[in-house]
């Protein structure tokens, strides 16, 4: 959010008595908070850039996702709209990509559709989830390592780049790959991690005892794929109603638009009174479901016109 929120152009699509959406920059990142004192859940905003009136355009940016995943449910909602029309007033259609927040174990769900708001209601379109989008590895560079022999067994110490950290704890089975000593390259479980330090230790088949520090340049990964955020969403409009949508974790190199965590999904009129035409429209992002102060994130946001 380098030039923050200021050139955005607030769009209510859903309103609550009582809820309200405030914007700040914080680290560098975009944050919608919702009301501290109000409850309602169903508050929905659209935040438009006016200098993105295009026929097709890009939308990539990193989803730093919500403040909170609770039951409840309190789980703040983000995604993009793309080549949003006014009908009248305050009555808007666009095709919108987001992260589907009910019945979902964690917020890397995608979904596609059009939606026509009004200010008080949300109609979709017949869209679809971006299917295979959820398998996304959190893969951490390795900056060091080191050997060392405890208690009769082989151990290495691995420093990780961040944010890695956060999802490798005690007891996690991780695999070490492309490390320069293939010593290293183990799928093991980590005996402890020190997020503070972004340190991990795990254990290592013997081998000759070798305890000087490496420069490493592996990556480390969780065996079982996290789909958590943060992660990076790329989509375009690729037709008058076709968006495809392509997602990676954050910090790791890009899927390209022949990985499995790229799909293109196109959206048919279904229930909507009106559908975008194939003529230009705003692009912009959307949060909605905060409530009790909560929020949700994005950063590195960039529009481009195709």
């Amino acid at each position: 959010m380098r030039h923050g929120w200021a050139p955005f152009t607030v769009v209510p699509a859903t309103t609550e008595a009582g809820q309200e959406f405030s914007t700040s920059v914080v680290d560098g990142r975009g944050r919608v908070t919702s009301a501290v004192g109000s409850s309602a859940p169903n508050h929905r905003v659209w935040y438009l850039h006016p200098d993105t009136k295009w026929a097709r355009g890009r939308i990539t940016a990193v989803w730093w996702g919500p403040s909170t995943w609770t039951e409840t449910p309190n789980r703040p909602q983000i995604g993009f709209v793309f080549g949003a029309q006014r009908i009248r007033r305050d009555h808007w259609v666009a095709l919108v990509v987001w992260y589907n927040i009910f019945a979902s174990a964690d917020p890397s769900g995608l979904l596609v559709n059009g939606w026509e708001i009004d200010g008080t209601n949300v109609t979709l379109g017949n869209g679809g989830g971006a299917g295979g989008l959820g398998n996304v590895n959190r893969q951490g560079v390795v900056l060091r390592a080191e050997r060392l022999r405890f208690l009769g067994a082989e151990l290495s110490v691995m420093r990780v780049a961040p944010p890695w950290a956060a999802i490798i704890a005690d007891g996690t089975p991780i695999t070490v790959s492309d490390m320069a000593d293939p010593d290293y390259d183990v799928v093991s479980t980590v005996v402890a991690a020190s997020p503070g330090d972004v340190n991990i230790m795990t254990a290592l088949p013997a081998a000759p005892d070798n305890p000087v520090d490496r420069i490493a340049g592996g990556l480390v990964a969780p065996a079982v794929p996290h789909n958590v955020c943060p992660y990076v969403v790329a989509a375009e409009r690729v037709g008058h109603a076709s968006i495809r949508v392509t997602q990676w974790a954050y910090g790791s190199p890009r899927a390209d638009s022949g990985d499995q965590r790229s799909t293109t999904v196109t959206v048919t009129q279904g229930s909507m009174t009106a559908f975008p035409t194939g003529g230009p429209g705003l692009h912009g992002i959307v949060v909605g479901h905060a409530h009790s102060g909560s929020y949700a994130e994005i950063g590195d946001l960039l529009f481009e016109q195709l």
